[in-house]
């Protein structure tokens, strides 16, 4: 078992667990926003392929937050300060539609997070969702070194609960849906609260 991830060796009994995504599912950061506003801050354009691959090195930890700013401002010909930097990248908006379905969902179930993201974003963010209390198990893409899609991740929480009942996987990445499938696991390609909802009643979790 990885030393970044959660011990749950001795737990209690699982019904069921039920693993959450952040970022398009829980809340929402606006990256393009984002962008507009470190360009306006700068000369210069952001591109956003190559800020893409440095959010993945971000959120796989191979990067530091630091760094991530050095190499954002500079990119856009900005002189922002590193303060400021961080509370544009905190910048969210929360779904209260999935927060009152998390909300209902009842105690016998495990809830978990397994998310592609940063030391920013899960403690300026997630931390602040009223649902965060809720979930007992978390499995982040930063701490890990590992990120969605890699089937290493989701081996991770399989070593971890070797004799779980069904687990429901709940994401809006189409690729992550499929890895999930690959790994056993029932999954949910999130678009709406509602339909979240819908499927979860259809799974016998809510009635």
């Amino acid at each position: 078992m990885s030393s970044s991830s959660v011990s749950i060796r001795n737990c209690r009994t699982i019904i069921m667990d039920i693993i959450f995504d952040l970022g398009g599912v829980l809340c929402t950061f606006d990256w393009e926003a984002f962008i507009k506003i470190m360009q306006a801050s700068g000369n210069a354009q952001i591109d956003p392929t190559k800020l893409s691959a440095l959010q993945v090195e971000l959120n796989k930890g191979a990067i530091t937050i630091p760094e991530f700013h050095v190499a954002v401002t500079a990119m856009a010909g900005s002189s922002m300060p590193y303060e400021e930097f961080i509370q544009y990248l905190s910048q969210y908006h929360r779904n209260p539609g999935v927060e009152t379905v998390v909300k209902t969902i009842p105690k016998n179930h495990n809830l978990i997070l397994l998310s592609n993201t940063n030391q920013i974003h899960f403690n300026n963010i997630f931390k602040r969702l009223p649902v965060a209390p809720r979930f007992d198990y978390y499995y982040l893409s930063y701490r890990l070194g590992l990120a969605k899609p890699d089937p290493e991740i989701f081996g991770l929480y399989k070593e971890d609960f070797p004799n779980t009942g069904k687990t429901l996987f709940i994401d809006d990445a189409e690729e992550n849906i499929i890895a999930a499938n690959k790994a056993g696991m029932t999954t949910h390609h999130y678009k709406t609260a509602d339909a979240l909802r819908a499927f979860l009643q259809s799974q016998g979790v809510l009635t």
